[in-house]
C-alpha cells in the first residue's frame, strides 16, 4: 500500500506546484498589466504610452486629424533639439521641415506673426503659418 500511495502523492504534489505557478503568473499579470509593453506586441499602438511623452502623442493626434504632410516645431517646444527629433521619428511619414506652414507650439507661447490657430489639444497648439 505504501508503494501505491507514493505515485499518487507525487502526482498530487506536481498538481499543487502547477496550480501555484498558475496563480502566481495570473497575479503578476493582473498586477503589472499597465506597465507590460509586450501584452499585445503586434497592436499598432503597442508601447506608445510607455515610451513617448504626452506632447508627442498629442502632436501625432493633431497631425492625423489635420492631414499634415509636413510640420515644424517651435524653438521653446523643441528644448535642446530632443522633441523635434523624436517627432520626426514618430510622425513619419509626415516630414519635419522648418519651412513648413504647419507649426507645433505650446499653448503659452506667443503666436508667430501671420499664423492662425488650427487646433489645440492639452498643452500643444497647431498653427497654420502661410
Amino acid at each position: 500500500m505504501n508503494s501505491a500511495s507514493a505515485p499518487l502523492s507525487s502526482l498530487l504534489r506536481y498538481c499543487i506546484y502547477f496550480w501555484a505557478i498558475l496563480v502566481l503568473l495570473n497575479f503578476t499579470f493582473f498586477t503589472f498589466k499597465d506597465i507590460v509593453i509586450d501584452t499585445y506586441p503586434f497592436k499598432v499602438e503597442a508601447g506608445i504610452q510607455q515610451s513617448l511623452t504626452p506632447e508627442l502623442i498629442t502632436m501625432n493626434k493633431l497631425a492625423k486629424a489635420n492631414d499634415l504632410h509636413s510640420f515644424a516645431v517651435s524653438k521653446p517646444l523643441d528644448e535642446m533639439g530632443y522633441l523635434g527629433l523624436r517627432a520626426a521619428e514618430f510622425l513619419y511619414p509626415i516630414r519635419l521641415s522648418q519651412d513648413s506652414s504647419s507649426l507645433f507650439a505650446t499653448k503659452n507661447e506667443l503666436v508667430p506673426l501671420g499664423c492662425h490657430l488650427l487646433a489645440q489639444q492639452q498643452n500643444i497648439v497647431l498653427y497654420d503659418c502661410r
